[in-house]
């Protein structure tokens, strides 16, 4: 019986230290449990974040997109008999900067198309994007370009690079470079 005695303490010991065991692990699955709940909120939250913030930028692409392409149409297409109309819809889709140097512009303009009797139709033909930021973007359009006038009548494309400026929640042009280049490189008319 002496060794019966002996062998129940360690049962004795070995009990609590199994159910020590058990309480560690238990809890160590609910941290991991726990840890694991929150990184799946956090990972979700970024997604939602990064998707949000990609549909907005794919939504901003378009809508410079929209808006490059209808002033480029827009300032190609006019009618010399009625160049105050060119002028209304192109102040229409431009910040207040550009519209003052447009303004500024104009007269010689209309003394141009006035004088060559000088009517045209523009149509975008394709539109690149550069990057679109929150408030700031850069277009390239290609509007194929059918003039007619005292000088004749002619087709061809025209490029123009058009830095385009988010004012009030719409885009509008905030800037005009003629990429169109004459044989000897110079910036064309």
């Amino acid at each position: 019986m002496t060794d019966v005695e002996a062998s129940s303490p360690e049962v004795d010991d070995a009990e609590p230290e199994a159910r020590s065991r058990t309480r560690t692990l238990t809890r160590s699955l609910g941290v991991l449990a726990v840890l694991f709940f929150v990184s799946t909120v956090a990972l979700g939250i970024i997604a939602a974040s990064v998707y949000n913030s990609l549909h907005h930028e794919r939504d901003d692409r378009g809508d410079v997109r929209r808006a490059a392409s209808t002033f480029a149409a827009r300032l190609l297409t006019f009618d010399y008999r009625k160049p105050d109309e060119l002028q209304k819809a192109v102040r229409a889709m431009s910040t207040d900067r550009f519209a003052r140097e447009y303004d500024r512009a104009f007269p010689g303009l209309k003394e141009l198309i006035t004088a060559g009797q000088t009517t045209s139709d523009g149509s975008v033909s394709d539109i690149y994007l550069g990057d679109v930021d929150r408030d700031s973007a850069t277009a390239i359009a290609v509007v194929r370009t059918a003039t007619n006038g005292k000088a004749g009548a002619r087709t061809g494309d025209f490029y123009m690079e058009l830095d385009m400026a988010k004012a009030s929640g719409t885009w509008r042009v905030d800037g005009f470079t003629n990429l169109n280049f004459s044989g000897g490189g110079a910036a064309g008319g």
